[in-house]
């Protein structure tokens, strides 16, 4: 099955480029390096509720660039919707709970005007 290297999305036989990063895919499981759920590894906590996979896509960048690692997770039949359209709603983030006041303190600082 086809992945992409950035966003570590398995698609369909057939596909060639991912709809969220436009990276070409590549036959090779990408390395996971952090779990595929909240719980599977380590203490995951909470962090935010969004509505668009977008702006969870953007605090998720914001996160990153921090140094601070993040399980994007589907409510619902959020992931199937994503399977289908390439887009989700119901998104939640979640950040190791050592790392979960920084994150805080970063959303809020991004909201500051």
């Amino acid at each position: 099955m086809p992945w992409c290297p950035e966003c570590k999305t398995e698609y369909r036989e057939g596909f060639d480029v991912c709809v969220d990063c436009g990276c070409a895919l590549t036959q090779d499981e990408p390395f996971q390096d952090t779990p595929e759920q909240p719980g599977e590894r380590g203490d995951w906590e909470h962090l935010v509720f969004l509505y668009s996979e977008m702006e969870a896509d953007i605090v998720r960048g914001l996160l990153e660039t921090a140094g601070i690692p993040v399980i994007k997770t589907y409510k619902g039949m959020g992931v199937l919707h994503k399977v289908y359209t390439g887009k989700a709603t119901g998104v939640d983030l979640y950040v190791p709970a050592e790392r979960l006041v920084q994150a805080k303190e970063l959303l809020e600082a991004g909201t500051k005007d």
